[in-house]
């Protein structure tokens, strides 16, 4: 993985944390969505082709044991049970 140095305002950094908090995601995670909304919104075409790379880029190509992701039962295993829910009383 290649690493990048950017130069911002403080404010721009404020900013730019504050979104990568609320979407509960790294700052340099953050900026890499981005620039992968950016690819799309301006080629919108070679989207499958990025995601694909993105794939390659991080080992997952062609694998089918990311399909835990898709089933909510595996996908939620270990967060525990909910609790029971309170009745609703008018």
């Amino acid at each position: 993985m290649s690493q990048v140095t950017i130069y911002l305002e403080p404010e721009t950094l404020d900013i730019a944390k504050s979104a990568a908090a609320r979407t509960h995601v790294s700052v340099s995670k953050w900026f890499s969505q981005l620039v992968l909304a950016e690819h799309a919104r301006t080629q919108p075409g070679n989207l499958l082709a990025a995601l694909e790379e993105i794939d390659r880029l991080h080992g997952t190509a062609g694998r089918d044991d990311l399909d835990f992701l898709l089933d909510p039962k595996t996908r939620n295993a270990g967060l525990g049970q909910d609790l029971p829910r309170e009745p609703f009383d008018c």
